[in-house]
């Protein structure tokens, strides 16, 4: 259990923590916030009251400052900037083969950390394959699983035109992982209720994060759908007992740049409630 550690002397019981606590943990009791006692075991650590205080004046025990840095205002993006990224990002299928350092992979994962997750279970798990030699066994293994085992499931034969892949990759055309030169999988436990739903949205976050530094990504349905029903090929992507690969993504650095927004189908809505 976290243990929020509140300064009383910067404190000034404004109640800004108490507002933003989403289990009604905190009061304000003599000027000052503070836990509640009969509450404090149901504190997940999710940090919004760190976040939002405007004086500084709490922290989690045992967590250094460095790991929860100020946010500058001088680098708030503009909505105009947020809406072109959103707008111009695009799934990409042909990277160049200069590989990304480590160092800006982290950078990418650090920010996808930041996604949330129900009741802040943090429950996500990543496995990059940075070798090419290894990206292309992986694409192997779901040629194989196309051939002995996708073609037989209605819904794979119905959705992908199997025989083309296969003819395709097999004739040296990687239809399947793009000759990306690396892939990242998000895991989750597979007993988690919300698991598949936290790996796609913090891979989403490495997504766009890696979109803004000139990464290109491009989701891999073929592998997601071969994990769900292969113990081999969730052995090969170093997926643990227990875990499933819920969310898969090629990337690597773009080779082309786009320079326009794509159509998109009339927006679909419906309105509830009315002014």
């Amino acid at each position: 259990m976290p243990t929020l550690v509140i300064d009383k002397a910067k404190c000034t019981g404004d109640g800004v923590c108490v507002r933003v606590c989403s289990r009604g943990l905190l009061r304000v009791s003599s000027g000052a916030a503070e836990m509640k006692p009969e509450k404090a075991s149901r504190c997940t650590g999710c940090g919004q009251c760190l976040a939002f205080c405007p004086e500084d004046a709490i922290r989690i025990e045992g967590l250094a400052e460095s790991e929860t840095p100020r946010l500058d205002p001088a680098l708030a993006v503009s909505p105009e900037q947020a809406r072109q990224l959103l707008l111009g990002r695009r799934s990409c299928r042909v990277f160049r083969k200069q590989p990304v350092p480590r160092e800006l992979i982290e950078t990418l994962l650090l920010t996808a950390r930041q996604a949330p997750t129900g009741g802040n279970e943090q429950d996500v798990r990543w496995i990059v394959v940075e070798d090419p030699a290894y990206v292309q066994r992986i694409a192997e293994g779901i040629a194989e699983w196309f051939d002995e085992t996708g073609r037989h499931i209605p819904a794979v034969a119905k959705r992908y035109a199997v025989d083309a892949i296969l003819a395709r990759f097999r004739g040296g055309s990687d239809v399947i992982l793009r000759s990306s030169p690396h892939l990242i999988i998000a895991a989750a436990p597979e007993a988690a209720a919300w698991g598949c739903v936290h790996a796609s949205i913090a891979m989403t976050y490495f997504e766009l994060a890696a979109w803004a530094y000139g990464v290109g990504t491009c989701w891999s349905g073929y592998l997601m759908r071969a994990l769900m029903t292969s113990p081999k090929l969730r052995a090969l992507c170093g997926i643990e007992e227990g875990y499933a690969g819920y969310a898969a993504m090629m990337f690597g650095f773009a080779a082309l740049a786009p320079r326009r927004v794509t159509p998109r189908r009339p927006l679909c809505v419906t309105w509830l409630g009315g002014r």
